[in-house]
């Protein structure tokens, strides 16, 4: 199973920039992914919320944990490009970006080093969460039906 998603998800990424010539969405996702200039964080609590529904449920906790004592650095990540937009006025956020593809991921998560990720409702990446799952991160699901 591990190796069938992998594969198709690989496939996806190298047949992705054929598909942009044809699929206005490919492109803007490729742009958005490849374009990011992540900052390195303090153990940063990592938010993923797929759009701008989710980004609202999740608001009044990402302020309670910015404005707390221990004042949380705060990492967001987004699916989709409305919800990217309006968090770029939020200012309970340190960071803000799309997340990274699943081929990705692992480096991404090694270098951000999250104390914990909190995902909202729908969004499960296998090669995100196994690679969270092996570095002993805590992960929260947030509102969400399995």
């Amino acid at each position: 199973m591990t190796f069938f998603y992998l594969f198709l998800v690989k496939s996806f990424w190298i047949l992705s920039p054929f598909l942009a010539l044809f699929i206005p969405k490919i492109k803007a996702f490729r742009r958005q992914r490849l374009n990011q200039a992540w900052v390195k964080m303090n153990s940063p609590i990592w938010f993923h919320v797929a759009s701008l529904g989710e980004f609202e449920q999740v608001k009044p906790l990402i302020k309670v944990l910015k404005t707390s004592e221990q004042s949380h650095e705060i990492l967001l990540t987004f699916f989709s490009n409305s919800a990217y937009e309006s968090a770029q006025k939020y200012a309970y956020v340190d960071q803000i970006g799309f997340l990274p593809f699943e081929t990705e991921i692992d480096d991404f998560i090694h270098f951000i080093q999250p104390k914990m990720a909190v995902w909202v409702r729908y969004e499960l990446w296998f090669a995100t969460w196994k690679s969270l799952y092996n570095r002993k991160i805590p992960i929260i699901l947030l509102n969400a039906f399995l």
